[in-house]
């Protein structure tokens, strides 16, 4: 592709493709999701990941848009985040867990958040989320929104790792209601990350 000699695709084209193949990923990963939703998950994936590869360069780097790359659930992509974010949701979902009542809880002393003998991994992931308000700084102080790129993408990275060390469901009371508060803050964390790029946060993929 060769802007300079008339090669340069149309956004549109570029889009068609990204939102098809997105749509494809969706269909393999949660066949069981109703059609409406379906779309719904694929434009958000989609367009959050040409903004994310946009966003996730310098701007004095050349960017180079890979199909497969853009989409990708593994790596350094929107997919890989959101995916993150939909499985707090899921978690808080299955656990029954009502961030209001939580917060209510909470303020009134009524919710132990004691997460006993804390685990590498809990600490890490609280301590990822702590550094949001610095990163969104010095975002802003350099204009240079590559690094909330970076951010959530460590985040994300941070709650996998802690997800398949930390029991959250089945871990008994109090480290139950702890690392589900930590699940949720996550989620929180993710979602404020992802709308700063105007990239959206879905509930289910």
């Amino acid at each position: 592709i060769s802007s300079r000699k008339g090669r340069a695709p149309l956004y549109d084209d570029v889009k068609e493709a990204v939102l098809e193949r997105a749509r494809e990923i969706i269909d393999e990963k949660n066949p069981e999701l109703p059609e409406e939703e379906k779309s719904k998950v694929a434009w958000q994936v989609g367009i959050g990941s040409i903004k994310y590869t946009m966003l996730a360069r310098d701007n004095s780097k050349v960017v180079v848009f890979d199909l497969d790359e853009a989409l990708s659930f593994d790596g350094h992509a929107a997919p890989y985040i959101q995916y993150a974010h939909a499985r707090a949701c899921r978690i808080l979902e299955n656990a029954g867990w009502d961030h209001d009542a939580a917060t209510n809880k909470a303020a009134l002393g009524e919710l132990s958040l004691d997460f006993g003998d804390i685990h590498p991994a809990e600490l890490a992931l609280l301590q990822q989320i702590a550094s949001l308000p610095e990163e969104v700084q010095r975002a802003a102080e350099q204009y240079r929104p590559l690094l909330v790129t970076n951010y959530v993408y460590e985040l994300a990275k941070a709650f996998n790792d802690f997800y398949h060390a930390c029991p959250v469901i089945h871990s008994e009371e109090p480290v139950r209601s702890a690392r589900l508060a930590l699940v949720d803050a996550t989620r929180q964390a993710l979602a404020n990350g992802l709308w700063l790029l105007g990239i959206e946060a879905p509930n289910a993929m």
